[in-house]
C-alpha cells in the first residue's frame, strides 16, 4: 500500500486522466457587487419562506425551498471568502502555473513508490 500526501495534485491528475477537456483549477466567474447582494436578498427571502412553509407544514414546499436555498447558498460560498469578504478572480495563467506544479509535485511524490506510474503520468497528463 502507498499513501501520498498530495491531495490537489492527485485531485487534478485524477480529473485529467477520467477527461482532458476538463478545465482543471478554474473556479468560473465571480459575482460582481450587485449580482452578491442580490444572491443574499434571494437567500434571506427563501430563508423567511422556509421558516413560513414550516409554519404552515407545508413539507413539500419546505423541500423544494431548502434546494433553492442550497443552490444560492453555494453560489455565495464560491463568491466570498472568509468573513464573507469577496473573492477575486483569479488570473488565468497563475491559476495555470499553480495547478501544473501541483501536478509535477505529485508526479515526484507517485515516482519515489511506483516508477512505472510515474513514467505512465508523466505521458499522459504532463
Amino acid at each position: 500500500m502507498v499513501v501520498l500526501h498530495s491531495p490537489g495534485g492527485l485531485s487534478y491528475i485524477a480529473r485529467l486522466l477520467v477527461d482532458p477537456r476538463i478545465p482543471v483549477g478554474t473556479s468560473g466567474p465571480v459575482l460582481d457587487d450587485q449580482a452578491l447582494a442580490a444572491y443574499r436578498k434571494i437567500y434571506h427571502e427563501i430563508t423567511h419562506d422556509v421558516e413560513e412553509a414550516r409554519r404552515d407544514n407545508d413539507h413539500s414546499r419546505i423541500i423544494e425551498l431548502e434546494k433553492q436555498k442550497e443552490a444560492f447558498s453555494a453560489e455565495i460560498e464560491k463568491a466570498t471568502g472568509l468573513g464573507g469578504r469577496r473573492r477575486e478572480k483569479s488570473d488565468p495563467e497563475r491559476v495555470r502555473k499553480n495547478v501544473s506544479h501541483a501536478v509535477t509535485r505529485a508526479i515526484d511524490a507517485v515516482a519515489s513508490e511506483h516508477e512505472w506510474l510515474e513514467k505512465h503520468l508523466r505521458n499522459s497528463v504532463i
